[in-house]
């Protein structure tokens, strides 16, 4: 992604509203009218008029509350806004790292839009790199994919780009990425967005938003269960 991508991605993570809701606050019909801003917008600004909807929908929100002048920066109205601070000594506060001051080296791993129900399959193979947050810049086992499909809105929406954490062990109530072994070898195996319920002896137990509904999946189908990063994680807070 380059720097208006990745700043409007973390307002919105920030704002806490999801592609969905974004859209509908800045009076779109849905997600995909402005899904391209967020996923890899060439131009070095955005246009006046949409930093202006940006700022319906978001100004106000998040912590700390997400400003007027940061969204219009994104249209050339001052410089590029640098993200959410973290937090510091109110004595001697640090400067907010900016997208650009952190290193690009997060692999994000292809996908193809799986089968048999499946939300996606992993090829294993690196299609771009995203910006490497500060809670996660010992982690080098972090990886990222884009969310397909609609399975998981309002939560995740399609084109969000998801932070995994394949080194932690997924807890009750995490968002979860759940890969299978495969059913061929050499193959890739179905892999899942969902939250995760529980687990017993024999069976991993999910929750899927749209439509919602339970999913049970045999423990020993299931390769890996990695959870999503939250924002505070990924700021380090």
């Amino acid at each position: 992604m380059n720097q208006v991508s990745e700043a409007l991605s973390q307002l919105r993570h920030r704002s806490g509203l999801s592609l969905g809701e974004t859209a509908r606050a800045m009076g779109k019909a849905g997600p995909s009218s402005i899904q391209r801003y967020f996923l890899d917008y060439r131009e070095p600004t955005i246009d006046l008029k949409i930093a202006r909807e940006f700022c319906r929908a978001w100004v106000g929100r998040g912590s700390p509350p997400i400003t007027e002048a940061e969204v219009l920066a994104l249209a050339g109205v001052g410089p590029v806004p640098a993200g959410p601070a973290l937090e510091t000594n109110a004595s001697n506060p640090l400067p907010a790292p900016s997208p650009t001051s952190m290193p690009l080296d997060v692999p994000v791993l292809g996908t193809a839009v799986g089968g048999s129900g499946a939300d996606f399959t992993l090829n294993n193979g690196v299609v771009d790199y995203a910006r490497r947050p500060p809670g996660v810049a010992r982690n080098k086992a972090v990886f990222c994919v884009f969310v397909r499909g609609d399975s998981m809105e309002p939560r995740f929406e399609a084109g969000d780009l998801l932070y995994i954490n394949p080194a932690r062990p997924a807890r009750n109530g995490d968002d979860v990425l759940v890969e299978m072994h495969p059913d061929q070898q050499g193959e890739p195996g179905a892999a899942y967005i969902k939250r995760l319920e529980g687990q017993t002896p024999t069976k991993l137990i999910l929750r899927q938003f749209n439509p919602a509904k339970r999913i049970e999946i045999p423990i020993v189908r299931v390769l890996r269960v990695c959870p999503i990063l939250r924002t505070s994680e990924l700021l380090g807070l």
